[in-house]
C-alpha cells in the first residue's frame, strides 16, 4: 500500500475521530458544592433530608446533578433546595446520575443551605457524597456538544490572549497542508 494513502487515510480518521468527539453533548458543568462522589454518605427514608450549609449555586445554572441509590427500585419524588431555589423529580426515576433541572436558571449566585429530600413516604434512597455531604454538581439547563463551545476556546485562553489560539489553528492548518503538499510532490517526482 502506498504510503500517501496510509496518511491520507490516517488524516482521514484523525479528523472524523475528532469529529465525534465534538458531537457528543452533555449539560456543561457551572460549579459543584465540594463533595466528592466517593460513596453513599446519607440513607434517607420517607421525609427525610441530608443538608449542607453555605452552599452557593452559581449563576447560569439551570440543573442539580447527583448519584442516588434506590436500591433497586423505581426513585420516590426527591427535592433537591438551596435556599430560594428549589427543583423536584417526580416519582419513578431510575438509580444513578441524575438531573434535577429547575426554571428559570439562576441569573446571580444564590447562596443557601443545601438540602436534598426524599419526598416519598416509604421507600429510602441513598445520596452519594464525601464525609457526611450529599454531592451536588451544578449544571446548565440545556444539553451542549463541544461545537457549540468553539467560540469560547479563544476567550479561555486569557494567559496569552485570543489570538493566540487563532495563530495556533491558522498554522496547524499550514503545517497540514504543507506535509500532504509535500508528500504528493515526493510521489510523483521519484528522481527528487
Amino acid at each position: 500500500m502506498p504510503l500517501r494513502v496510509v496518511i491520507i487515510g490516517g488524516v482521514v480518521a484523525l479528523l472524523a475521530g475528532i469529529a465525534i468527539v465534538l458531537s457528543q453533548s452533555g449539560h456543561e458543568l457551572t460549579g459543584t458544592n465540594g463533595a466528592k462522589r466517593e460513596q453513599f454518605v446519607a440513607v434517607l427514608h420517607g421525609g427525610q433530608r441530608a443538608c449542607q450549609p453555605n452552599a452557593t449555586v452559581p449563576a447560569g445554572t439551570g440543573r442539580f446533578g447527583l448519584e442516588v441509590g434506590t436500591y433497586g427500585r423505581r426513585g420516590p419524588p426527591l427535592v433537591v433546595s438551596v435556599g430560594p431555589v428549589s427543583a423536584t423529580v417526580n416519582a419513578g426515576w431510575q438509580e444513578g446520575t441524575i438531573g434535577v433541572p429547575f426554571s428559570p436558571a439562576v441569573a446571580r449566585p444564590v447562596t443557601g443551605t443545601l438540602c436534598v429530600r426524599n419526598a416519598g413516604r416509604r421507600q429510602r434512597i441513598a445520596v452519594a457524597g464525601s464525609q457526611g455531604t450529599p454531592s451536588v454538581y451544578y449544571e446548565v439547563s440545556d444539553e451542549t456538544t463541544w461545537w457549540s463551545r468553539i467560540g469560547d476556546l479563544p476567550r479561555r485562553m486569557e494567559f496569552l490572549g485570543s489570538w493566540a489560539f487563532w495563530l495556533a489553528l491558522v498554522l496547524s492548518a499550514c503545517g497540514v497542508v504543507l506535509a500532504l503538499v509535500a508528500m504528493l510532490r515526493s510521489d510523483r517526482d521519484p528522481a527528487g
